[in-house]
């Protein structure tokens, strides 16, 4: 059994003592220019076996990454933060002007974690969330009988059918 890591962004200072939260840490490199989370991890990751709380986050300065499994479990958890009444009103903002869909979704975000929590690239998580909160289209129906010939209908005609 693998035991859960908690990724946090070491924004504005280096690992070392007093200056991230106590326990057993490990630190990862900064992430290469056009990966995730490179503007925000200026001083690399540090990766917990537990949780922190919001307030060593605070304290410490760090940031909540969420990446892949985590990111989609996020998007989904915002998805149903909207009111049901309120989605449809919200799609069609955001398919207008994407650049409000996105901005929505960064609100709810905030106002899910307060501080800071990163989700990488943004435009591409708000097509996540709107994609959870986008309706599953509505099952067929019954096939349609196949179209008949007018030659076909009118001989059913001629008949007295009533399947034609």
């Amino acid at each position: 059994m693998t035991t859960p890591e908690y990724r946090y962004a070491l924004v504005n200072r280096p690992a070392g003592y007093a200056q991230v939260p106590p326990g057993p840490y490990r630190v990862e490199p900064r992430p290469v220019p056009g990966q995730d989370h490179y503007e925000w991890a200026r001083h690399g990751i540090i990766v917990y076996g537990r949780e922190l709380t919001e307030k060593e986050q605070g304290d410490y300065e760090l940031a909540k990454l969420f990446d892949g499994a985590e990111r989609a479990s996020l998007a989904r958890k915002i998805a149903t933060t909207y009111d049901p009444d309120d989605t449809p009103h919200i799609l069609s903002i955001a398919e207008e002007d994407p650049n409000a869909g996105r901005q929505s979704v960064a609100h709810a975000l905030r106002k899910l974690f307060g501080r800071r929590a990163l989700v990488g690239d943004m435009d591409a998580f708000a097509r996540q969330v709107l994609a959870a909160m986008t309706p599953p289209a509505a099952p067929a129906g019954p096939p349609r009988p196949r179209a008949r010939s007018w030659r076909s209908l009118a001989r059913c005609a001629r008949r007295g059918r009533a399947d034609a």
